[in-house]
């Protein structure tokens, strides 16, 4: 079964990851793109969160708040996970990904 793995970003966070085909990895950030890999690993999109309450959905102002990103195959992959304000001043961030079997 696939899984939805999230990631953080920060000077704290893992610059090497590993998932497996199928998995989606989930970054706290404003916008993304795959360097290298593009056919182990797709950028689905960068998502505002949202809740549904009372038959409506509330989303907050403001940009994309989540990354999220699919393995597709085995194989090695280079991330760039932007975070910060996406008009001004975004911060470039790079992960390496194993998507495993």
């Amino acid at each position: 079964m696939a899984g939805l793995i999230e990631a953080p970003v920060g000077a704290d966070a893992p610059r090497e990851i590993s998932i497996r085909v199928g998995d989606l990895l989930q970054f706290p950030a404003t916008g993304g793109r795959v360097d290298e890999g593009e056919g182990v690993v797709e950028l689905v999109g960068a998502f505002m969160e949202g809740v549904a309450a009372g038959g409506a959905t509330l989303t907050p102002q403001g940009g994309p708040s989540k990354v999220l990103f699919r393995a597709l195959a085995p194989g090695s992959a280079t991330l760039a996970v932007m975070t910060g304000d996406p008009w001004s001043a975004p911060v470039s961030q790079q992960f390496a990904v194993r998507v495993e079997t």
